[in-house]
């Protein structure tokens, strides 16, 4: 069960690294049956000051995303490490 929380203890852990707190709305079930409604979620989103590292947070999604340039997996391998396991602490 999703505990709708989850974003908002996220958001308070990494702060510091992603101050910017952005909130969407996605659809991720599109029905065949145009009678049925289209499933839509609520998706956090933390950037950092220069916007060009986000982390989006919903249920069953954790994505952290590197824009354009992109660094070496050496440069962020870590930090996907300690976002995650913030993420497990905090979900668990």
């Amino acid at each position: 069960l999703w505990d709708a929380t989850i974003p908002g203890l996220l958001f308070n852990a990494i702060s510091k690294e992603y101050p910017i707190r952005k909130q969407k709305l996605k659809v991720t079930e599109i029905a065949t049956d145009p009678k049925k409604p289209k499933k839509v979620v609520q998706v956090s989103q933390f950037l950092n000051q220069e916007e060009n590292r986000i982390i989006q947070v919903s249920e069953n999604l954790l994505t952290i995303n590197f824009v354009k340039p992109y660094p070496h997996w050496e440069t962020v391998e870590p930090e996907i490490i300690s976002i995650l396991n913030k993420y497990n602490e905090i979900a668990s």
